[in-house]
């Protein structure tokens, strides 16, 4: 599953850049259907809830288009 996360990362960099962030960090947790992506970003000054959102949805349909 590593050999995928850069990949992923070159997917997702453009979005959470447009939110103003930049990628902390960039995991994935369990196993085939049960897999989950977890991306950490950071922001200066923190970034609030609806951000957070805002770039979880933009990923997804980044993802699943």
């Amino acid at each position: 599953m590593r050999d995928i996360l850069p990949q992923l990362e070159e997917i997702i960099t453009p979005v959470v850049e447009k939110e103003g962030c930049e990628i902390v960090e960039v995991k994935v947790v369990g196993s085939g259907r049960a897999s989950v992506l977890r991306v950490f970003v950071y922001r200066d000054g923190g970034a609030s809830i609806d951000k957070i959102a805002r770039i979880s949805r933009r990923i997804s349909k980044k993802l699943f288009a």
